[in-house]
Formats: C-alpha cells, sequence, structure tokens
C-alpha cells in the first residue's frame, strides 16, 4: 500500500487507529510533502524516516536526516475550504509571523 511506502510504522500503527482513516492518512502526506518541499529533496527524500503526526495537531516528530533538528521546524496546518494544505517552516524562516 502507499501508506507502507510513505509512513513509518509509528505512522502506521497511528493510521490504524485513526477514527478517520482518510483525513489521517492526508494530514500525514500533506505535512511530509511540505516538510521535503521545503527542503528541496521532494520523493528523494527518506519519507519512511520522517516522522510527523496525522491528527489535526501537525507536528514534525523526526525529520528523517542528521543535519535537521525537530526544533527548527514548524508544521502548520492553512486553513482553506477546499483543500488541505500544510506549511513547512524551517530555520531559514524564523522571522515569518503566522498570527
Amino acid at each position: 500500500s502507499l501508506a507502507r511506502l510513505v509512513f513509518s510504522d509509528a505512522e502506521r500503527r497511528e493510521l490504524a487507529l485513526a477514527p478517520d482513516p482518510v483525513s489521517a492518512f492526508l494530514n500525514g502526506w500533506t505535512r511530509k510533502e511540505a516538510y521535503v518541499k521545503a527542503l528541496g529533496l521532494g520523493l528523494t527524500a527518506p519519507l519512511t524516516e520522517i516522522i510527523v503526526s496525522l491528527s489535526d495537531r501537525a507536528r514534525l516528530l523526526s525529520t528523517g536526516l542528521p543535519d535537521q533538528a525537530v526544533s527548527s521546524w514548524r508544521l502548520l496546518n492553512v486553513p482553506h475550504p477546499r483543500a488541505l494544505v500544510a506549511l513547512a517552516l524551517g530555520p531559514r524562516l524564523d522571522g515569518i509571523r503566522t498570527t
């Protein structure tokens, strides 16, 4: 399955327990996509080693890369009426205000 290719074991367990697995999958995929695009890696990134929350609260739990600290990154949900949107803010974007 696609989940096996892009999610870690922990994320797949979270997905299996999610009350709405479709929303959980989309949350996870959108957040990973935002993070790897911000890094400029795209699908060459080690997706199963990058761990994000699948719940409504956006969190990066593991960067999957030794030179990237979780504390240097923020994942945000971006409200949109017809799409699921996530934004990854990294260490070079600390001056951006999100409120």
